[in-house]
C-alpha cells in the first residue's frame, strides 16, 4: 500500500503575503537576515570607506572579519562596532 506524502505544519510554502518577511516586532525577518549577511573583502571597504587592502591588514590582525573557505568574510554589524571603536564612540 503507498501513503500519499503529507508535509507537517514546517514544511507549509508561506503565503504570498509572507514572502516580503515574517513580522519580528519592529523588524522584518529579512532585515534580519540582512544584518547577519557576509561581506565580501571590497564590500567591507566600501562600508568602512577604505581601501580593500586596509580591510584585509586588519584582518590578518584579528580586528574585523574570519576566513571561510580561505577568504575573508565580514559581518555587517560587525563593521559598525568596528568603527563606533575606531571612531571613539563606543
Amino acid at each position: 500500500m503507498i501513503s500519499s506524502f503529507r508535509p507537517g505544519p514546517g514544511l507549509r510554502q508561506p503565503d504570498p503575503g509572507q514572502r516580503e518577511g515574517l513580522k519580528l516586532g519592529k523588524e522584518t525577518m529579512n532585515t534580519a537576515l540582512e544584518e547577519k549577511r557576509l561581506l565580501t573583502s571590497r564590500e567591507a571597504a566600501e562600508v568602512l570607506r577604505v581601501h580593500v587592502e586596509t580591510v584585509r591588514t586588519w584582518a590578518k590582525k584579528g580586528y574585523i572579519g574570519r576566513k571561510l573557505g580561505g577568504v575573508w568574510r565580514f559581518r555587517q554589524d560587525e563593521l559598525g562596532e568596528f568603527t563606533r571603536k575606531r571612531n571613539g564612540d563606543g
